[in-house]
């Protein structure tokens, strides 16, 4: 038996000069602000909600403010009108509550009681008290204020290892402020070289 075969051929190959080619070596460059904000972001991921029932603590828009009310429609409570035993936490401005009564709370301290005169609009989903006159009687229990840790050595020694295993892939135990600015600084550069 006899067998053919076509194969295709390349011309062939003639090498340029490839040797003594100069390439600009990559630059990378971080700066102290970039450092600054990876140190916030662990601060704040450490950061907690602390209620707080301080009576010169005063209320502003977007506070979170723990409270208790009742509301009354000529002097009766009203079914669905209070917060019953357990009181609630609310996000001044942004309460979903009807008009008038975030900004009500707004300049009230901690441990007020505030009557609030309001008005139920036309439309509301209750027909009984749509566009009805509305006194909620509130108290003002205690304001969540965000407590950030401080950026000490000690906090740096406890929250280390923990925040470089999730940002950079390496549990890296570090003692000092310094020594972990270093580190940052050092992890940001080489990422933006290779990048």
């Amino acid at each position: 038996l006899r067998y053919t075969a076509t194969v295709a051929t390349k011309p062939p190959v003639e090498l340029g000069q490839y040797k003594g080619i100069s390439v600009e070596k990559a630059e990378s460059s971080v700066s102290a602000k970039e450092v600054n904000e990876e140190l916030k972001r662990v601060q704040q991921l450490n950061s907690r909600l602390v209620s707080v029932d301080d009576p010169e603590f005063v209320i502003r828009r977007d506070d979170i403010a723990y409270i208790d009310f009742e509301g009354f429609v000529d002097g009766v409570a009203f079914d669905g009108g209070s917060t019953g035993d357990t009181g609630t936490d609310i996000t001044i401005g942004s309460s979903g509550y009807i008009d008038g009564f975030d900004d009500g709370l707004i300049g009230q301290k901690v441990g007020d009681t505030v009557d609030l005169n309001l008005t139920f609009p036309e439309d509301y989903d209750n027909e009984d008290l749509a566009g009805q006159d509305v006194v909620f009687t509130v108290e003002i229990q205690s304001k969540n204020v965000t407590n950030t840790p401080e950026l000490t050595d000690d906090f740096i020694k406890e929250n280390s290892a923990e925040y470089t295993e999730y940002y950079f892939g390496e549990s890296t135990q570090i003692d000092t402020v310094e020594d972990y600015r270093q580190f940052i600084y050092d992890r940001l550069y080489d990422s933006y070289l290779k990048s």
